[in-house]
């Protein structure tokens, strides 16, 4: 299953994870399938929720299946807006 950051995340709706976060929400959770916020934002394509999570924190080099990171799907899937700003806070 999916908390509710999981799904304002996949749907993109910034305002909801923005409110999400602010009210103390964990942004590094991650689903029972074990991907983050941050996964789940590079893999949409959603550069305004990549830029919500990174100003909240979150592990921007976090590993999925031991090989996957947001920027390993976004490079996989063309999101290059997400691509930059993953490096422009770090990413590797």
């Amino acid at each position: 299953g999916r908390s509710p950051i999981h799904h304002a995340v996949l749907y993109g709706d910034s305002q909801t994870t923005r409110l999400l976060l602010d009210m103390g929400i964990d942004v590094n959770t991650p689903a029972t399938d074990g991907r983050t916020p941050i996964l789940l934002a590079s893999i949409e394509g959603h550069a305004d929720i990549v830029d919500i999570l990174i100003e909240h924190g979150c592990h921007i080099n976090h590993v999925y299946f031991s090989a996957i990171t947001p920027l390993s799907v976004a490079s996989d899937r063309k999101h290059y807006k997400v691509i930059q700003r993953l490096l422009d806070a770090g990413a590797d």
